[in-house]
This record gives structure tokens, C-alpha cells and sequence, in this order.
């Protein structure tokens, strides 16, 4: 959480660091929970041989660099 209390949450998720998207930004979250009504969508082929999705929340910073929050 920032000096106040709040995060302002997003996720980015990716199935190569190439090709990363993004959530919109869940601004000054208190509870540590925030809502998104959101979807990412990509444009993969099946089969592949890799299918490795990397999920990871962060707390968006604006005087300071993003800090993550967690990755899956």
C-alpha cells in the first residue's frame, strides 16, 4: 500500500514478455481488493509447445516507479 493507505492496482499478463497487456488502473483501492470488470485478449494459435500465461498486479506510482504486487 502507498503512504496513505490505498493502492492503485493494475495487472499485466503476458504469454512472452514481448507481448505484455494491461488492465486499466484500479484507483486508490483501500481494502486491498480491488474490482475490475476487464478482459486481455490475445491472438494465439493452438497447438503451440509453450502455453505459460505470467499474470502479475501492481501498484501504479506516479513520483516513483511501480512497485509489483504479486505474480503467478
Amino acid at each position: 500500500m502507498d503512504y496513505e493507505g490505498t493502492t492503485d492496482a493494475y495487472f499485466r499478463a503476458f504469454f512472452d514478455t514481448e507481448d505484455s497487456r494491461e488492465s486499466d488502473t484500479h484507483f486508490r483501492c483501500q481494502d486491498g481488493k480491488p474490482s475490475f470488470n476487464y478482459r486481455l485478449l490475445y491472438d494465439y494459435k493452438a497447438p503451440a509447445k509453450n502455453y505459460v500465461l505470467t499474470v502479475q498486479a501492481w501498484d501504479k506510482d506516479f513520483f516513483t516507479s511501480n512497485e509489483m504486487i504479486g505474480e503467478v
